[in-house]
């Protein structure tokens, strides 16, 4: 009966061991499916249109946390990044545009 006792808690071991090799597996495929925040939010440079419309979207949600509490807004860095690349990217529209009126 020791024995049996033994056997059955050195398959437990060892199924453990395995539950937790497979987990680990199972974590570091799906870490690298996520998509990055990054990625997010180059996706806004290429479509104007969507930029545009979070762009009016973040501006009306977060006017009176912007006017009441800009150091709260200033500690969002991504959010930093969007609004930099907004006027960036805005910047560059218009100037296309004004060249193709000279045109």
């Amino acid at each position: 009966n020791i024995n049996l006792n033994k056997v059955a808690m050195n398959e437990l071991i060892v199924y453990f061991k395995n539950f937790e090799l497979t987990i680990r597996k199972r974590l570091a495929i799906e870490e690298k499916k996520k998509i990055k925040i990054e990625e997010i939010v180059n996706i806004y440079k290429y479509y104007n249109t969507r930029r545009e419309k979070l762009k009016e979207l973040f501006d009306f949600e977060f006017q009176i946390v912007k006017q009441h509490r800009p150091d709260i807004v200033a500690s969002w860095k991504y959010y930093q990044e969007f609004e930099k690349m907004c006027e960036e990217l805005d910047g560059k529209d218009e100037i296309e545009q004004e060249q193709v009126k000279k045109q």
